[in-house]
């Protein structure tokens, strides 16, 4: 089994206005992925959305500082499109190394523990599309409340295969076009009769949110992934 960890990474404003060293995502995703060994069956894509803010030696300079048992590269593309067009990006670079799985995370979120994926895994079926912590019921279409989850590879390749991409992206800058992707990136599954599917309720795992930075746990402490707090 192999598996594609896909993290992207945005150091542009509101990582600079954060009182924390504006790396300090990137280092807690390296530490992570340090730990693991070498029969893990992950294997590493770290996306960057490129910025003004960012510079892309320096990145390179922290991630030398890390030593990994695991395969590991990096990626730096235009910042566009969010975390959605940079999971994109890595899935359709990546669309003939024949992962098993991808799972997709936002930089700000990082796995509880090494077996992360296995609940995951769990949910998968032959017409599963991606395996989400929890999904929004507030509106139609159902889309995955946080976006991070599991993607199956056998039905990335059926997507891709058919449109020459994975994911619909909305073009455009702001809250309404990061919000339209997240409801409907996934499109091109469900247009060929995937399905998107939740982790049990177990599992739940806590989420921050949006714009009061208050993060809720639902009392649960099974969760595999996890906002990242700051030390």
């Amino acid at each position: 089994m192999r598996i594609n960890y896909i993290p992207v990474f945005y150091f542009g404003t509101r990582r600079k206005d954060n009182p924390q060293d504006k790396h300090y995502f990137l280092k807690k995703h390296l530490e992570f992925l340090q730990e693991l060994e070498i029969d893990s069956p992950i294997e590493a894509t770290l996306v960057f959305n490129v910025s003004s803010d960012m510079d892309e030696p320096e990145v390179n300079e922290i991630i030398s500082h890390y030593e990994f048992k695991i395969p590991l590269e990096t990626t730096f593309r235009e910042n566009s499109g969010y975390s959605y067009a940079g999971w994109n990006h890595a899935l359709t670079l990546n669309i003939h190394h024949n992962y098993d799985y991808s799972f997709l995370i936002e930089d700000d979120y990082i796995p509880s523990n090494k077996n992360f994926y296995l609940p995951f895994i769990e949910q998968v079926e032959d017409d599963t599309s991606f395996v989400c912590t929890r999904l929004s019921r507030s509106f139609q279409p159902l889309h995955a409340a946080m976006s991070s989850g599991l993607i199956y590879g056998k039905n990335v390749k059926k997507v891709f295969e058919a449109h020459n991409k994975v994911f619909d992206i909305i073009p455009g800058d702001g809250y309404f076009y990061a919000e339209s992707s997240q409801v409907y990136f996934l499109s091109l599954f469900e247009a060929l009769g995937l399905k998107l599917k939740e982790l049990p309720e177990e599992f739940e795992k806590p989420f921050m949110e949006i714009n009061t930075d208050i993060i809720n746990y639902g009392g649960n402490i099974k969760a595999p992934i996890e906002p990242i707090k700051a030390e």
